[in-house]
């Protein structure tokens, strides 16, 4: 969807709240923590290669 209001201060209007969304979404999705980075995450992984590899019959 493109949304292009003809004057100047419309478009102001529309990219004004798109910019602060899209700001938002830069800070919520820093505030996320990757997996791995914290330590039981780790201790978890490392139970999981001790295992074999499933086989089939």
């Amino acid at each position: 969807m493109i949304l292009t209001p003809p004057d100047i201060f419309s478009q102001t209007l529309l990219a004004v709240p798109m910019w602060l969304l899209f700001e938002l979404g830069i800070l919520c999705s820093s505030m996320i923590r990757k997996r791995g980075e914290h330590p039981a995450d780790q201790a978890e992984d490392a139970d999981k290669q001790d295992q074999p590899p499933a086989t089939t019959p």
